[in-house]
């Protein structure tokens, strides 16, 4: 038997390590994107900030899921995204892995886009004023925190349940979440025993 095909264990990514690297990732952009949204809110009021501030937002996982096969925090809690052949996903499986957090930015750049175009809105000075707003107008920005709760669950669940520790968006993308130091070249498993 070849050594490249010896039983070896691959540290997959748990529950704990992935949340950890999603908290670290919050606090990488929050310094970044929260500034920016409440200065667009209550000043700026700009359309263009808006885009800026979601670009930011929906582009900064795929880039480095692809770039460096981590983000920041799944490179804090060491663990990189991988194809099932252990190797750098392409293009297509990154996208296809971000395929639900792209369309919840959409989604939710969609709803402040609707907020920013609703009469009043421009009155807006304070933070305040705008939570007040939104209530007022019985916008349903507070759907988005449901959908995210929503999806945070099913991909629990999706996590919890696989050998392979694979969520919903890696079945997508048809990756895995493992040790960075996982080898490829020791561990790549042979064709015949592919994860589908």
């Amino acid at each position: 038997m070849s050594s490249a095909y010896a039983p070896q264990v691959i540290h997959y990514g748990k529950f704990w390590p992935r949340f950890g690297a999603q908290v670290l990732d919050t606090l990488v952009l929050l310094p970044i994107t929260l500034p920016l949204s409440i200065y667009n809110i209550t000043d700026w009021k700009s359309n263009t900030i808006l885009i800026v501030i979601t670009l930011i937002s929906v582009a900064y996982k795929p880039f480095m899921e692809y770039k460096y096969g981590a983000t920041l925090g799944k490179m804090g809690v060491q663990l990189k995204v991988v194809d099932y052949h252990l190797q750098k996903p392409s293009v297509t499986n990154i996208l296809l892995r971000n395929l639900p957090f792209i369309l919840m930015g959409i989604l939710s750049f969609s709803t402040s886009w609707s907020v920013y175009h609703t009469e009043g809105f421009t009155d807006i000075e304070t933070y305040s004023d705008y939570t007040e707003f939104i209530a007022e107008n019985e916008l349903k920005s507070g759907l988005m925190g449901l959908a995210y709760l929503l999806f945070f669950f099913i991909e629990s669940v999706f996590l919890w349940s696989d050998d392979h520790k694979r969520t919903l968006h890696d079945r997508l993308g048809k990756t895995l979440v493992v040790n960075k130091f996982t080898d490829p070249s020791v561990l790549a498993p042979p064709p015949s025993t592919e994860i589908y």
